[in-house]
């Protein structure tokens, strides 16, 4: 074929009409793939399957690929960010509770939250950053990472509006309770508290926003409810790994928790001591740990002491979160729980579901590490003021609810076509555009 396609004594319009002819079939292949990748996510999200296939093979072969969903997905929400600040010598940390679903995959949405916010406290202002992850689910997720930076925005604009006088000292003290599976810590600082959720060694998923708004009303409005997100076991039953929503039988076991560990009467001064690390630039090919900073947080009040250890990872392995709190205990002698911010930079289109931590780094690797973030912390420890910051943003772009399974019945959808369908219409093309030029 090739050697009659470029026979020197073949006239030259009869071989330019063979030749566009060729051409023209390869274009028209070209709109067919178009058309059948682009066809189920036009249907399902009204978005381009093509950048949804891009994505995808960016993620896959190069780890990389930014997609921000600007078209026929999603909605809006008014959403509430809420900051605690502790101040010593200087500002040491910063809790943020965005308000948002850190997902749903690498590149995308909320899933650049955790390192871009924590980057803007420790670089901005020099302290630890703490990014919480409140009682959120995926239906939380922003619609498009530039959402993310106008989160950034309007939390720097709260924290440059905080002056000294905003601070004041800080007295109050730790409770915990407990119902059944369900556990709840209050650390109450002044007129706020941070109260951490968890079900572990059971599954801990995402608790709804709904669900949250019932917890706040016994805790108080000052309170940032924190769901620890540190367990969870593929095998167990899906009723398990939905989460904690309205109507879930630990909704009423949480808040009695929660009742419990708020019955505390002490009114001590707090001391505290903090430090940041980055583990993905430590450890080599952490596929479990996201590129956001672990933080590790040591409250005191009087003689008793408290580790919050809070890493950047997609949820836990039970026995990982067992062995750190053991590890704690025994070498200092104190309390900790374990928290994962729930960043879904771990995962990808090719890889949706939880790649939590301890699947590939193992405490063998992980614990001398987190030695060296204790005894800092433990090192600057001292007595702080603190303050409680509050603000809404309004209309804020999010995915919304089954946006992001629909993503993935369609992603799945592209690639059944793309394996199955296109190379059947390519070989067609082929064998149509041989014909054409030989016969024609």
């Amino acid at each position: 074929l090739g050697k009659y396609l470029i026979n020197l004594n073949l006239p030259f319009w009869p071989a330019a009409i063979k030749l566009y002819s060729g051409m023209l079939i390869f274009l028209i292949i070209g709109y067919i793939f178009l058309y059948i990748v682009d066809k189920p996510a036009k249907k399902s999200l009204n978005i381009s399957g093509v950048e949804i296939f891009n994505t995808m093979i960016n993620q896959w072969l190069y780890n990389i690929g930014t997609f921000n969903f600007s078209l026929g997905i999603g909605t809006k929400k008014d959403i509430m960010i809420k900051i605690l600040a502790l101040k010593g010598k200087r500002l040491k940390a910063i809790f943020v509770e965005p308000g948002i679903h850190y997902g749903p995959f690498a590149g995308t949405g909320g899933a650049t939250a955790t390192e871009y916010l924590g980057g803007i406290i420790l670089k901005r202002y020099g302290a630890n950053p703490f990014i919480l992850h409140g009682t959120v689910n995926h239906s939380s997720n922003p619609i498009s990472t530039s959402e993310i930076g106008m989160i950034g925005k309007e939390l720097e604009k709260e924290i440059n509006n905080i002056r000294e006088e905003n601070f004041e000292e800080a007295r109050g003290g730790i409770g915990f309770g407990e119902e059944g599976a369900c556990k709840a810590i209050a650390i109450k600082i002044n007129d706020a508290k941070l109260i951490t959720l968890t079900k572990a060694p059971m599954v801990t998923e995402d608790i709804g926003d709904d669900v949250g708004e019932e917890f706040i009303k016994i805790a108080g409005e000052k309170s940032i409810i924190i769901d620890a997100h540190n367990s969870r076991i593929e095998s167990a039953n899906k009723e398990e790994l939905k989460g904690v929503y309205s109507g879930s039988k630990y909704v009423e076991l949480y808040k009695k928790a929660i009742r419990e560990a708020l019955n505390l009467k002490r009114n001590q001064k707090l001391f505290f001591g903090s430090y940041s690390i980055k583990l993905s630039n430590l450890i080599k090919n952490a596929e479990d740990i996201g590129k956001g900073y672990t933080s590790v947080g040591i409250f005191k009040f009087g003689n008793e002491r408290f580790a919050m250890i809070y890493f950047d990872a997609n949820n836990m392995l039970p026995s990982l979160r067992e062995s750190i709190i053991n590890h704690v205990k025994d070498k200092y002698n104190m309390r900790c729980e374990v928290y994962t911010t729930d960043t879904h930079s771990v995962n990808s289109l090719n890889r949706p579901f939880t790649n939590v931590l301890g699947r590939k780094t193992k405490p063998s690797i992980l614990l001398p590490i987190l030695d060296i973030a204790i005894e800092n912390a433990l090192s600057n420890m001292e007595e702080v003021k603190s303050t409680y910051r509050s603000f809404v943003i309004h209309n804020f772009a999010i995915w919304g609810e089954d946006a992001e399974e629909k993503l993935i019945e369609t992603s799945k959808e592209i690639l059944i076509r793309v394996k199955h369908v296109i190379p059947i219409v390519i070989a067609a093309g082929f064998v149509i555009a041989a014909w054409l030029i030989y016969f024609l």
